[in-house]
């Protein structure tokens, strides 16, 4: 039992990148945007060969800062980042749907670099030509049998999103519609990943997120507009 803890130990050490020569009081003051690439051409993992949309990636702050997981979506290019993340040791999955395929230790530091067979990540700006998708509507954490009007330019808070009951299997159903009137936009079911495209103003748009489950439900969310 001690020799396989051992091993255990000694595997998610070798997972971490080190920082040659970094000090920890200088970093501490430092924040920086990771950018990373799923190398979507190689199958990913043979349980995760879906199309981008589906694919979301999540990074977890050290416990002792006390905050929520962060959540990203790939674009077309296979491309996401994170901006403004102090510096630290994070834990990065990548999840298709519900089920997570790659988990990596990362520490953050303006040297940070990894490339194996699944993602590559850099510390920097954003991959030219990459950048972050059209993303109309930040994260947002929306407790279960709830609602939140759209704010923002492109929505003007005339419309309303709301979730339902979020069961212990991840089951929810998102609607949106009208914020007068209560006329609906979009309505689906979803379990675990969320995918909801929906149309206005001639414009199109996907809301993208996934259930926290919990003493206490919420739904994580986004919204993006679609390109043409």
């Amino acid at each position: 039992m001690k020799h396989s803890k051992l091993m255990l130990l000694v595997l998610i050490l070798a997972c971490v990148l080190t920082v040659p020569g970094a000090k920890s009081g200088f970093l501490q003051d430092q924040v920086f945007t990771l950018t990373g690439r799923v190398k979507l051409e190689q199958g990913v993992a043979q349980n995760a060969q879906q199309a981008p949309p589906q694919i979301t990636v999540r990074l977890y702050f050290p416990k002792d800062m006390k905050k929520p997981v962060l959540l990203a979506y790939l674009n077309r290019g296979g491309l996401f980042y994170f901006k403004d993340i102090p510096a630290g040791n994070y834990l990065l999955e990548l999840y298709s749907e519900d089920q997570m395929f790659y988990q990596k230790a990362v520490t953050l530091s303006y040297d940070t670099y990894l490339d194996d067979k699944v993602i590559s990540l850099t510390v920097g700006k954003p991959s030219v030509g990459g950048g972050e998708p059209n993303r109309v509507f930040d994260q947002t954490k929306l407790k279960q049998r709830n609602k939140v009007v759209l704010s923002g330019p492109e929505f003007q808070n005339k419309l309303t999103l709301s979730v339902g009951d979020i069961r212990s299997n991840g089951t929810l159903t998102i609607k949106i519609y009208e914020a007068r009137g209560g006329r609906q936009i979009a309505k689906k079911d979803h379990r675990g990943y969320v995918y909801l495209e929906f149309s206005y103003n001639n414009s199109n748009y996907v809301v993208k997120g996934y259930p926290e489950l919990g003493k206490v439900d919420y739904l994580h969310f986004e919204i993006y507009r679609k390109s043409p």
